[in-house]
């Protein structure tokens, strides 16, 4: 039985463990980060995120004229779920309705941000932390088996099932490691544009600005008609795409 295993026939085991279970574990991994890399870079190069928190805030500071807190130099990354159930001076308009009819006559390329965001968008971002740790354990997994391979001999079934399978998880491993330094690399961008002065976690300086995407894109969407316009008016491919893909 397994208990009667010695140190090296454990270690074996695991190696063929890996090599059968390789793949779904891997993409396990590989999809929701490749979710996540494309959704931090897409919030972090967007000029109109950036552009419509600047309409919000400016909106915010004319709101808050000669009161206490008139002038704000920016808003809480934290605070900004609040704005589509904040009402405006407007009855029944919350800010980001206000928000999106005045960006609508300023602005208008900004209610394009859903198309410079596809990724960006709940639920299809996770934490990045647990996807770092299993690609951690899956790397030191894929040593220790290449150390069994290395020890294997001719013959052996675990080195035919391992000289399959290690060449490809070592381009895929590889590949999945560089998608990890690229969405770091984003996220890294994210705070330098977002975050405040406090301690933020990343995970939520992303939801909020993911949360805050979301309730404008669906303030927007409110006014359909608007959306339509705009698609023809500023940009017109994307609006005939739209029309042959829906």
């Amino acid at each position: 039985g397994g208990a009667g295993l010695g140190a090296g026939g454990k270690e074996r085991l695991k190696a063929m463990a890996y090599g059968l279970e390789f793949d779904a574990r891997f993409s396990a991994i590989s999809k929701p980060l490749s979710l996540i890399e494309k959704g931090y870079a897409e919030l972090a190069a967007s000029p109109r995120l950036m552009r419509l928190l600047q309409h919000l805030l400016a909106i915010v500071n004319f709101l808050n004229a000669r009161t206490p807190i008139e002038g704000a130099a920016g808003l809480h990354v934290e605070a900004l779920g609040l704005a589509a159930r904040t009402p405006s001076n407007v009855p029944g308009v919350s800010l980001l309705h206000y928000t999106a009819m005045h960006i609508l006559k300023t602005d208008p390329d900004i209610l394009l941000l859903e198309d410079d965001t596809p990724h960006a968008q709940h639920p299809l971002l996770h934490p990045l932390h647990p996807l770092e740790e299993a690609l951690a354990s899956l790397r030191s997994e894929h040593a220790a088996a290449a150390f069994c391979l290395s020890q294997s001999r001719q013959g052996d079934v675990l080195r035919e099932r391992l000289q399959r399978v290690m060449p490809r998880a070592s381009k895929r491993i590889e590949s999945a490691v560089m998608s990890l330094g690229r969405a770091r690399k984003a996220m890294e961008r994210l705070k330098q544009l977002y975050a405040g002065e406090g301690a933020q976690k990343p995970e939520d300086l992303v939801a909020a600005l993911v949360g805050f995407r979301d309730d404008f894109i669906a303030c927007v969407q409110d006014n359909s008609s608007s959306r339509d316009k705009v698609l023809t008016q500023v940009a017109p491919s994307v609006g005939r795409n739209r029309k042959r893909s829906s």
